[in-house]
């Protein structure tokens, strides 16, 4: 069926040209139809008959770019259909033809498509990115066509071999194995867009209704019932939206039917590709450069991508003929391309001394930048690089300044300071802080206070000061030698003020042994004679202390905390006399050692029940059996656990008592 209808087609097209041309051009501009529809060869067909009826080169080449656009939608609409790799094989025949047309465009003539091909490129990818069913069906012919179209990219920057155009699948596009090509809703072409095949489309073979014509209503057109005669001049119907000196030449050139605020005006169609200013002088800025504008401004689609070529301009010497006013004060008055050699940043620029004679007289330019007390020499002296004016080094050998630093450097001198030769510290001439200063060259080595009197604390040990500070280097790094000062027994002396309250009154050397550190010290009892302890330790003794003698318990002098009470030592047997406070309330009465045989631990106790059988008559040892109130064990209970198993006065039994 589907080949009767393209023999059809092709048979009417040779017979009715005239209508067919109208309808076939028709169904080429609008496009319903994408691969896999039923009707879309024949659109491809009519889409093809279109670019070969254009005979100019450049603007067939536009035409073939827009199909390869076209065939990338198409692409983006099958995108995740069982039509994938047919929309695929459509993008990859378009791409080849329009690829093929632009190889043949000269140079001059080719910017603007080649950089649509590129955006195209870029595009296409991007699309196939994000596909569906290829990825997992036939993940090799979908590589294999991105890596074509990432070389039809490159190539057509220049920077890349042209691809191989072999198409990625043989053979055209046809629908999949197994399947029956249904034709599917395009839902983003109104159905009406559609123009009438047949006869029918003659009766609008001078203006196809296409893209928003066909939503109107014929009387929008044709008013006051007349037909015949109405114009399809565009501006009949639109001149009033038609902006003030807005492009003369024909609208369909820039806008279609389907959207006319999507606009796209090709220089190259309209014949615009030279004179540039018989439309935008309106838009060129004052002062701009007067020559030919596609000097510049070779993208006709971004007025902003420009790039000004001084060597195309012929502007490679005399730079001031245009760039006088940007010139700083005081700027240097040689050739501008002295320095600025790069014409395509003025920024990027380089004074060569050298090259403009300028290496020895150089306050002729920078006397202005001159400090203060700057040195008065020759600036090459020190300023070696003329690249970077920081970049210095002051060689005091150089500019004769060996001995002398007091003619530059008094003022920097702090107070006080040492009034001898600045050489005999200062070494080292590039770094002043790197200073060593040596008492034996300036002749100090005994008197210290006649430099130091002032940095002395208070208090501080009235004798030579050589006796402690043997390192002149570092005055912290002192040690006091008490046998050199002959301060070996008298020790408050000197120390009196850091002897804590209530120390001990004897001499210190009884237990500072080590001067060199004071909290080094060991208090020896035995070395005092001493026995009564609580002539020292009364303060410290607590509250209802034993009051017997210290030793008896504390043996260690060293430590007071390792202390062991014996009982026995007292010859105490009377515990209550010391312990009655600890006594628990209706403790027992007895004596304490009846049940507390061990004195080095209370807790360790045996209580014996002898006035009477504890397990008498099964009582098991329970005290509660035989008295009843725990908080008074002195109360006892007889009578109620006899008149339970029938026993005593007046039971009639005569039980002899049982005690086991």
């Amino acid at each position: 069926m589907l080949g009767k209808l393209i023999k059809l087609f092709i048979a009417l097209s040779l017979a009715v040209p005239p209508s067919l041309g109208v309808g076939g051009y028709a169904l080429a501009a609008t496009a319903p139809f994408v691969p896999g529809d039923a009707l879309f060869p024949i659109q491809n067909f009519a889409e093809q008959a279109r670019v070969q009826l254009t005979w100019d080169g450049t603007t067939r080449t536009a035409l073939l770019l827009d199909l390869a656009e076209r065939r990338m939608r198409d692409l983006q609409t099958r995108s995740g259909s069982d039509y994938e790799l047919e929309a695929l094989i459509a993008l990859d025949a378009a791409t080849n033809d329009a690829f093929t047309a632009l190889s043949k465009i000269p140079p001059e003539r080719s910017a603007p498509l080649q950089s649509r091909m590129a955006t195209l490129s870029v595009n296409t990818l991007n699309v196939m990115s994000r596909l569906k069913i290829l990825p997992k069906t036939n993940p090799d012919l979908l590589a294999k066509a991105q890596n074509k179209m990432r070389q039809i990219g490159l190539a057509a920057l220049g920077q890349g071999k042209p691809p191989s155009l072999a198409p990625i699948a043989g053979g055209s596009p046809s629908s999949p194995k197994n399947s029956t090509p249904t034709p599917t809703p395009n839902t983003s072409v109104d159905p009406r867009a559609v123009p009438f095949i047949g006869a029918d489309a003659s009766m609008h073979s001078f203006f196809p209704l296409n893209g928003k014509h066909t939503a109107l209503d014929c009387s929008a057109c044709h008013t006051s019932g007349t037909y015949k005669g109405t114009t399809k001049q565009c501006e009949s119907c639109h001149a009033n939206v038609k902006p003030a000196n807005h492009y003369k030449g024909d609208c369909a050139s820039c806008h279609n039917a389907a959207d006319w605020k999507n606009v796209k005006f090709d220089h190259v169609l309209v014949g615009a590709t030279t004179n540039c200013e018989s439309c935008h002088t309106n838009r060129k800025p004052a002062n701009h450069f007067a020559g030919a504008c596609v000097n510049c401004h070779k993208d006709t689609t971004n007025w902003k991508n420009v790039k000004f070529d001084h060597t195309l301009a012929g502007a490679t010497t005399n730079c001031e003929s245009c760039h006088a006013n940007r010139k700083p004060v005081n700027h240097y008055s040689g050739a501008c391309a002295l320095c600025h050699k790069g014409t395509t940043n003025w920024k990027n620029v380089k004074f060569d001394h050298a090259l403009a004679g300028a290496t020895t007289n150089c306050e002729s330019c920078h006397s202005n930048r001159k400090p203060v007390n700057h040195y008065s020499g020759a600036c090459v002296a020190c300023h070696k690089d003329t690249t970077n004016w920081k970049n210095v080094k002051f060689d005091h050998a150089v500019a004769g300044a060996t001995t002398n630093c007091e003619s530059c450097h008094a003022s920097r001198k702090p107070a006080n300071h040492f009034a001898g030769a600045c050489a005999a510290c200062h070494k080292d001439t590039t770094n002043w802080k790197k200073v060593q200063f040596n008492h034996a060259v300036a002749g100090a080595t005994t008197n210290c206070e006649s430099c130091h009197a002032n940095r002395k604390p208070a208090n501080h040990y009235t004798g030579a000061c050589a006796l402690c500070h043997q390192d002149t280097g570092n005055w912290k790094n002192a040690k006091f030698n008490h046998a050199a000062a002959g301060a070996t027994t008298n020790c408050e002396s000197c120390h009196a003020s850091r002897k804590p309250a209530n120390h001990y009154a004897g001499a210190c050397a009884s237990c500072h042994q080590d001067t060199g550190n004071w909290k080094n010290a060991k208090f020896n009892h035995s070395s005092i004679g001493g026995t009564d302890c609580s002539s020292c330790h009364s303060n410290r003794k607590p509250a209802n202390h034993y009051a017997g003698a210290c030793n008896a318990c504390h043996k260690d002098t060293g430590n007071w905390k390792n202390a062991k009470f014996s009982h026995s030592s007292i010859g105490g047997t009377d515990c209550s006399s010391c312990h009655a406070s600890r006594k628990p309330a209706n403790h027992y009465a007895g004596a304490c050692n009846a049940c507390h045989k061990d004195t080095g631990n209370w807790k360790n106790a045996s209580f014996s029940h002898p006035q009477f059988n504890i397990r008498h008559e099964g009582t098991n040892g329970a005290c509660a059996n035989c008295h009843p109130n725990v908080s008074n064990y002195k109360q006892t209970d007889c009578v109620t656990c006899h008149q339970q198993r029938g026993e005593g006065p007046g039971s009639g039994k005569n039980e002899k008592k049982k005690d086991d």
